[in-house]
Order: structure tokens, then C-alpha cells, then sequence
């Protein structure tokens, strides 16, 4: 046989066409075996991912085993654990763990409402420590630098330190709380510098929060709250938003 101007014997033909035909065979259970290997891969990976999620529900079961729900705070600070964890999922859960351990915290030393700082610091950070915004507030809270040597911390470097950066913000809420007499929605008015939406995102920051507690456990206390009742400052929405 000619092909190409040269001559092959038969056998030489059928050599050829067999050596495709087994290239061909190989090709074919190589696409199958990794095919396999894919679809096993992706089994291992949905296990893995629901392993995370009953880790992620354990984990603080395992705080609790070592050292006990006790009373309203223990119960605050797991839902706050969990309301970190599963809605923000790329925080760490020791870190977690420690925002919800320093809010509630802070919250009683400094006498605020725990709900509020937990609000404020979603609407700012995302509970991220390490946040830090184009006008240079940094932290949990997103202080500003100017209030460092206020507060007395060291440095600023301290708003990325989760309680330092909790209580950072918490003092300044208690200011403006003060200052306005009590009114949370002034106060709110005042952290971010005279904004009139913002007092709006953090309460339904809040309402979020103390939604998601109805749905960890009914039997769970009410949320604990500050002297000042949010609910008793609705009369002062309405003259932030005139201003």
C-alpha cells in the first residue's frame, strides 16, 4: 500500500491503527479515572464541609464542658459566638470566641448596653480586628487615631487588639451616651460624625442579633440591656434626621 509516496505493508498498517487503537484505550480510562477521582474528591470535600458545620456547632459546646453556662452573661456570649460564627464564617472561631468573651465583658464593666456595642461593631468592622477604613479608624469599633491618647492607650497600633478595641469604642459610646443624656440615637449620631442613617444600620444590626438569639434556644433569657431603653428613644430619631 502507497500513502504519502511511500510504501507500507499491510502489517505495517495494522501495526499503526493498533498502536492508536491502545493510545486511544488509554486516553479513554485516563478521562474515566479522573473523572472518578473528581467526583471521589468532591465526596471527601462535602464531608469535610459537613464535619465543619457540626464543628462549628460543637465548638462551643467544648468551651462549655470546660468551664460551664452559668448564668445570662455565659448564654450572651455563646450567642454571640454564634452569631459571629455562622454568619461570618471567615473569622476565626477563636477570635470569635474572644469578641463575644470581651463585649459582654466591657459591656458590664463600662455599665452599656452589650447588644449596642455587638451592633455597632457589625455595622463597622464585620467583626473584623484588623479593619481599617480610608479615613485611618482602625479596629473593631473603627476608632479614630485621635482618641488614643484620650482613652489612654499606648498606641494606635492597640485599636487592632480586640479588647483594647472593644473598650475603645464602648468609652466612646458612654461619652456621647453622657453627653446626650442618654440618648442612644444622638450618641450614635455623634461616633461616626454627625451621620443621620447611622443610628438605623445599627439597630438593625441589633435586631438581627436578638432575632438570631430566638432561634439558638427559646428558652434562652431576654437580651440584656442597658439602663437606657432603646425603646424610650424613639423621640430622638426624628430630630437627628432633621439635623
Amino acid at each position: 500500500m502507497k500513502l504519502n509516496g511511500r510504501n507500507y505493508s499491510l502489517g505495517t498498517i495494522l501495526f499503526i491503527l493498533f498502536i492508536i487503537l491502545i493510545l486511544a484505550v488509554v486516553i479513554f480510562n485516563l478521562i474515566f479515572l479522573c473523572q472518578k477521582q473528581n467526583a471521589k474528591t468532591l465526596q471527601e470535600l462535602t464531608k469535610i464541609k459537613k464535619e465543619l458545620v457540626v464543628a462549628r456547632k460543637n465548638y462551643w459546646m467544648l468551651e462549655v464542658k470546660m468551664n460551664g453556662i452559668k448564668d445570662k452573661d455565659d448564654l450572651l456570649r455563646r450567642d454571640m459566638f454564634m452569631y459571629i460564627d455562622q454568619k461570618y464564617q471567615m473569622i476565626p472561631r477563636i477570635v470569635a470566641l474572644a469578641i463575644a468573651k470581651d463585649t459582654v465583658a466591657i459591656a458590664k464593666k463600662e455599665h452599656i448596653s452589650p447588644e449596642l456595642i455587638f451592633g455597632v461593631m457589625e455595622v463597622e468592622s464585620s467583626f473584623n480586628p484588623m479593619a481599617k477604613s480610608s479615613k485611618k479608624a482602625r479596629g473593631l469599633m473603627q476608632v479614630m487615631p485621635e482618641w488614643v491618647s484620650k482613652l489612654g492607650l499606648s498606641s494606635q497600633t492597640d485599636l487592632y487588639d480586640i479588647y483594647s478595641g472593644i473598650y475603645a469604642g464602648a468609652k466612646i459610646l458612654q461619652i456621647y451616651i453622657i453627653k446626650n443624656n442618654g440618648s442612644i440615637s444622638k450618641a450614635l449620631y455623634d461616633y461616626v460624625n454627625k451621620d443621620s442613617l447611622y443610628p438605623g444600620k445599627v439597630y438593625e444590626a441589633m435586631g438581627r442579633f436578638v432575632a438570631f438569639r430566638s432561634t439558638v434556644d427559646n428558652s434562652n433569657p431576654s437580651p440584656i440591656t442597658s439602663k437606657t431603653s432603646i425603646s424610650n428613644d424613639k423621640e430622638n430619631k426624628d430630630e437627628i434626621k432633621s439635623k
